[in-house]
C-alpha cells in the first residue's frame, strides 16, 4: 500500500507521516479500599480496575427519570432558547424534499467519518446512489432495480410528515 499511495498527499499519507504524541503511560493504580495504601502494578489487573471504577460512575450517577420528568426538563431547556425562525425560514420547511435535494446533501457530506446509528458509512450511500445512475444510464429503459436517491428522499419525506416512532429511541443516541 505504501508503493501506491505513500508520498501521494493522500489521506494515508498524512496518516503515516503526522507527527505522533508520545503516550502517557501510567505505572501503577492504587488498589480501591486499601488501607493503608496498596498499588497494582500488573497492566491488566489495571484495566480490571479503571473499568470498574468508571462503571462504578455510570451507575452511581444514572438518573431514571419519568417521562414526564423528562418532558418538564425539554421544556425547561428550550424556554431559554431565544433564536426563533423568521416567516421566511418557516416557509422553506413547508415544502417535501426533492431528490435532487438529497442527492446534493449526500455529494456534501465528507468521507472518513464515523458512521451513523445506523452504522453504515457514508461511503456506501454514495457508491449505491452512483451505482444506481450508471446502471441507468448502462439499461434500455432507463430504469435501475434501485433508486437509492428516491428510497432515501421517500424515508426523510415520511420521518418529517409523520415523525419519529417514540419506539425508535432516535434522539436519545448511543
Amino acid at each position: 500500500r505504501h508503493h501506491v499511495e505513500g508520498e501521494t498527499g493522500s489521506k494515508y499519507d498524512f496518516y503515516i507521516n503526522r507527527a505522533r504524541k508520545p503516550r502517557d503511560t501510567v505505572p501503577s493504580l492504587r488498589i480501591p479500599d486499601s488501607a493503608p495504601p496498596q498499588y497494582e502494578h500488573n497492566s491488566k489487573k489495571m484495566v480490571e480496575i479503571a473499568s470498574n471504577y468508571h462503571d462504578s460512575l455510570q451507575d452511581k450517577y444514572h438518573l431514571n427519570a419519568t417521562a414526564d420528568d423528562q418532558q418538564d426538563a425539554d421544556n425547561e431547556v428550550l424556554a431559554h432558547v431565544k433564536t426563533r425562525l423568521t416567516e421566511a425560514q418557516r416557509a422553506s420547511f413547508t415544502h417535501k424534499l426533492t431528490r435532487d435535494e438529497v442527492r446534493t446533501a449526500l455529494a456534501e457530506v465528507p468521507n472518513g467519518k464515523a458512521s451513523g446509528l445506523d452504522g453504515i458509512p457514508v461511503e456506501i450511500w454514495k457508491f449505491l446512489a452512483k451505482e444506481q445512475e450508471r446502471l441507468v444510464k448502462k439499461s434500455n429503459n432507463h430504469r435501475a432495480p434501485y433508486d437509492i436517491l428516491n428510497i432515501l428522499t421517500m424515508v426523510f419525506n415520511e420521518i418529517e410528515q409523520e415523525g419519529v416512532s417514540p419506539e425508535s429511541h432516535f434522539t436519545e443516541g448511543w
